[in-house]
């Protein structure tokens, strides 16, 4: 049902909106591999360096709305900012139904800690203090996950949504995250992986 809806959407001319998110997708890694890169993907001096990419990345992806997105689609009571995603109306759900989701997801993991006594570590002090000056941690719980989620999520529905409408579109923004991130493959080759670990890994 949804492929069908896909494909005659792509026929009325929706393409363009495709593109465009291809496009973004394309400039978003494309922007982490403007720095000429001596170190591997986890150095420090790489990390900072890609971290203002994706910083500066981020403004290009908000002009790409500006731009790009049919906002007559959305009503005169949806700002420039609410398509954003960046609205007071609804912050609560909006914080905590994703977070009981993601408990929901993690919950055999946790569960596992717990039995395992493993959950202790949690609770030390010193572990977080270093998780929170290890820039390795903060890059991949704190900052990826964040500009990456306003880059394929928050600034690529806007323009999918007028041409996909919702449901649509929520399952396009991952194939797009997904085929982003085959420049791991790329990067784990490069550095001595056997190929069928670099598939998985990727």
């Amino acid at each position: 049902m949804i492929t069908k809806l896909f494909l005659n959407r792509l026929e009325l001319g929706c393409i363009s909106n495709v593109l465009v998110c291809v496009l973004l997708a394309t400039l978003y890694v494309g922007s982490l591999y403007v720095w000429r890169n001596i170190h591997g993907r986890d150095h420090p001096s790489t990390i900072k360096k890609r971290i203002l990419s994706v910083f500066l990345m981020s403004f290009v992806s908000a002009v790409f709305v500006y731009v790009f997105a049919d906002r007559e689609y959305f009503g005169s009571d949806h700002t420039y900012w609410s398509l954003l995603g960046l609205r007071l109306s609804g912050i609560i759900p909006a914080v905590f139904l994703p977070l009981l989701l993601t408990m929901v997801l993690f919950l055999g993991p946790v569960s596992l800690h717990y039995s395992d006594g493993i959950y202790n570590k949690f609770f030390d002090f010193n572990l977080w203090i270093y998780c929170l000056t290890n820039v390795v941690w903060l890059r991949n719980h704190v900052i990826a996950p964040f500009f990456e989620e306003f880059t394929f999520r928050a600034c690529m529905l806007p323009i999918l949504v007028p041409c996909f409408e919702y449901k649509t579109s929520v399952i396009l923004c991952p194939i797009f995250f997904g085929i982003a991130h085959l420049h791991l493959l790329n990067e784990k080759l490069a550095h001595g992986a056997k190929f069928k670990v670099a598939v998985l890994q990727s």
